[in-house]
């Protein structure tokens, strides 16, 4: 045996040899090849050899040490596994000869897992099933599963929407405890609760909406004065109505958002509420908290009051009809608004383009399904002008209501957005710098700096390049609980109040609002509330994404010819085009590019021996495979 001496010795070895190596905490990020990336808590991202990825999975928090290769390259080594949260996961069902496995459906990568021969069932080659992992690659790179459900096969009609509301932990229906909460809720306390409010039955306020929509949010009313404009904005106040009924309130808020995708609403609020009792429908008198904005003939705003209201709206107009000259079949009260919303709106929007950013429109497309449930076709979607002025004046109210929230209460759900990502600020000012140079006054790190370089950009067709180069490297928006600049807009506070029936955030500040006006006291809004709205609203993003990409990669493989597109990013490995026919978006490869591709990351260019690839610069493609694992496009220069 070892003395106490020696065994002391020894585990001081032990300590002095760890403490010599780098070893760092971080998480697994995939990136659809056979390497990864480890992103270290010091937020720097670490390569992690194909060797090592074998080893884990994407978003597993793992310990590693820090090396350099024979090439002096630095590169990350699995230390241990620290915790996984792929203990259930998605995939299809594949097979290589007598073995078969989960094709593991992970953000960023797939990976095929073993099921053994007892755990299959009756499962077939091309089903989408749920799995349980029950052991983990980090011993010896061989993981293995258990299947728990099968969710019908890749070829089903519909399976796409299953699949992934599934995979994101999207309910569609509603438990039997809120279901029995919301027969509470009857027009007969609807009328009571408007009969306990301020009365704007005098009012004829009007909503535009699409033909088919039925969860009305907003309505307005216009009186033209001296000054310019008085607007009234109604917006819908479901938490005034569904706070009666508890149960529902919870779960309505766990559900973070409606989802809308092709064919499919899965609503944040049951429909009777959505699109009749909260919903501001023609000819009945509903809850509303009435913003009393007057808008000068510059176009600035100023708050007056916001009451808790009932309003009746006289007419229900669809985009087409407002905007259409003749407004015909327009009610009498309703048509002298429309003619001023159109002035008002004017106003609004020329005050933005003076004083803040005005985000030029994008071509924006709709699926139309075939009896299958697959994409027949694919049309460009029709902006008419009464899309901008229903905009203008909610960007108005939207902007009101957080300067009212930085005024009054202690904390509140902003968006903010910081601009340029600050891994790239440095940069992307080089850039600008060099090439207009009559712009170094101006800085990208402050509000006022990057609204003048933004709108500098946009004055200018021959900045094009430019104006794409810089919204290529803009950070993501996010919630902040304090008030946040908003540099996409160009705004010094920012929020969204306009959506209650479709948005929690917006639910949770008409809460807060009524706190506020009732007993000027507000709900402290917390960290929680703001993470789990972003991780619901998250998964809300990536289910619509994952259906509507899985319907366009079926679509694409029975289209042919070439395609014109144009380049909306370029990165190492390729660039991602846009057809611009139908939106459809997909990549092309360096290694299908002929000749050697150099890349510059501060210009985001390709150069190669046939040219250079930049930004918003248009080519012609050809479909060259859809790649199913990962549900990408890939296409080929024609």
């Amino acid at each position: 045996m070892l003395k106490l001496d020696a065994l002391n010795q020894l585990k001081q070895l032990k300590s002095d040899i760890k403490a010599s190596r780098d070893l760092q905490f971080g998480r697994v990020k995939g990136t659809g090849q056979k390497f990864g990336f480890v992103s270290l808590e010091s937020g720097r991202d670490v390569f992690l050899p194909p060797d090592e990825m074998l080893k884990v999975l994407p978003g597993d928090r793992i310990e590693v040490e820090i090396k350099k290769d024979d090439k002096n390259k630095t590169f990350a080594k699995v230390e241990r596994l620290i915790e996984s949260n792929n203990k259930l996961f998605f995939g299809k069902y594949v097979s290589k000869g007598a073995a078969h496995f989960a094709e593991a459906d992970f953000d960023g990568t797939s990976r095929w897992i073993f099921i053994p021969p007892n755990k299959r069932g009756k499962a077939k080659v091309g089903d989408l099933l749920q799995c349980k992992l029950v052991q983990h690659p980090i011993k010896n790179g061989k993981p293995q599963a258990h299947i728990l459900d099968n969710l019908g096969n890749e070829k089903d009609a519909g399976i796409e929407w299953t699949y992934s509301l599934k995979k994101h932990g999207i309910k569609e229906a509603w438990s039997e405890k809120s279901e029995q909460d919301l027969k509470t809720l009857t027009e007969d306390l609807v009328a009571k609760l408007c009969a306990e409010r301020e009365d704007f039955s005098q009012h004829a306020f009007f909503t535009i909406d699409g033909e088919r929509t039925t969860d009305m949010d907003d309505a307005l009313c216009i009186e033209e004065n001296s000054d310019g404009w008085k607007l009234l904005v109604a917006i819908a106040d479901p938490e005034a109505l569904v706070k009666h009924a508890p149960v529902l309130e919870k779960e309505a808020l766990q559900r973070g958002a409606s989802l809308y995708a092709p064919n499919k609403v899965v609503s944040m609020l049951p429909e009777e509420v959505s699109a009749n009792l909260a919903s501001l429908v023609e000819g009945k008198t509903r809850l509303a908290k009435v913003f009393t904005i007057q808008v000068s003939k510059d176009g600035d705003v100023a708050l007056e009051k916001i009451s808790l209201g009932s309003v009746t709206s006289a007419q229900k107009l669809s985009y087409t009809q407002a905007s259409d000259d003749a407004l015909d079949g327009v009610n009498e009260n309703v048509r002298p608004q429309v003619i001023a919303l159109k002035g008002l709106a004017e106003a609004l929007l020329e005050k933005r383009k003076s004083t803040a950013n005005v985000q030029p429109s994008r071509s924006d497309f709709f699926i139309e399904l075939n009896a299958d449930q697959k994409i027949e076709a694919i049309h460009p979607r029709t902006s008419v002008a009464a899309h901008a002025w229903v905009e203008e004046c909610m960007l108005a109210v939207n902007r009101c209501a957080a300067q009212y929230f930085a005024e009054n209460a202690k904390s509140a759900l902003y968006i903010s957005h910081s601009g340029v990502r600050a891994d790239r600020l440095e940069s992307l000012s080089t850039v600008l710098n060099e090439k207009l140079p009559e712009l170094k006054e101006f800085s990208l790190a402050n509000l006022d700096g990057f609204v003048s370089i933004f709108r500098a950009l946009q004055a200018d067709d021959e900045r094009e390049y430019l104006r794409q180069l810089m919204l290529r490297q803009l950070d993501r928006t996010g919630f902040s609980l304090e008030k946040a600049p908003h540099f996409a807009l160009g705004f010094d506070a920012y929020t969204t109040i306009s959506s209650p029936l479709r948005k929690a955030n917006d639910y949770l500040l008409h809460r807060l609002l009524t706190s506020l006006i009732e007993s000027n006291v507000g709900d402290s809004l917390t960290t929680k509330d703001l993470e789990s709205i972003e991780e619901k609203q998250d998964a809300i993003r990536k289910s619509v994404f994952d259906i509507e990409q899985s319907l366009k990669c079926e679509y694409m493989t029975r289209q042919s010819g070439e395609f014109d597109a144009e380049v909306v990013r370029v990165f190492t490995t390729g660039m991602q085009v846009r057809v611009l026919d139908n939106g459809i978006e997909g990549v092309i490869a360096t290694r299908d590019i002929e000749g050697k591709c150099s890349f510059n990351q501060d210009l985001m260019q390709l150069k190669t021996s046939k040219g250079e690839f930049t930004l918003a610069q248009k080519l012609k493609v050809s479909l060259k495979r859809v790649d199913w694992s990962k549900k990408q496009i890939q296409f080929s220069l024609a």
